[in-house]
């Protein structure tokens, strides 16, 4: 794979405070698998959650560092070798931004296996709307 099989994306997540403390969920956003090669997140406050070893553990930001995810699409194209992480936020005591940079499979390339040898999909679009299937129901 070289860089011009790559895509890069980036957002900006946006949690306002918990004003409602009765809210039967304290999920920001719901536990998930990143869908592309990796992530790296960039945060200032707690609100992070991964799980790991069966149970959720909070991650705690440290100044000048960033998180970085291995994601599901290279879980799959490393023959589940390494394994992605799933995570989430949970809606924080305070407002909190993250910055996160996605780096992922062009659009136009098929996604393959390469312990394998083998296609898994024939174009990132395959691979995105099976990742929507398993982790949002779509």
């Amino acid at each position: 794979m070289s860089d011009s099989d790559l895509s890069s994306s980036f957002s900006i997540a946006y949690y306002p405070a918990k004003v409602n403390t009765n809210k039967k969920s304290n999920s920001g956003m719901k536990a998930h698998k990143d869908y592309d090669l990796m992530t790296v997140i960039l945060m200032d406050k707690p609100g992070l959650e991964v799980f790991w070893d069966e149970q959720w553990h909070d991650v705690n930001p440290q100044p000048g560092y960033g998180v970085l995810f291995l994601s599901e699409t290279l879980e799959k194209m490393l023959g589940g070798n390494i394994n992605s992480i799933i995570h989430r936020v949970r809606i924080p005591d305070e407002e909190r931004i993250s910055i996160g940079v996605f780096k992922g499979p062009n659009t136009n390339i098929p996604i393959r296996d390469y312990i394998n040898d083998q296609i898994l999909f024939d174009s990132h679009e395959q691979c995105l709307k099976h990742h929507r299937q398993l982790f949002r129901g779509e």
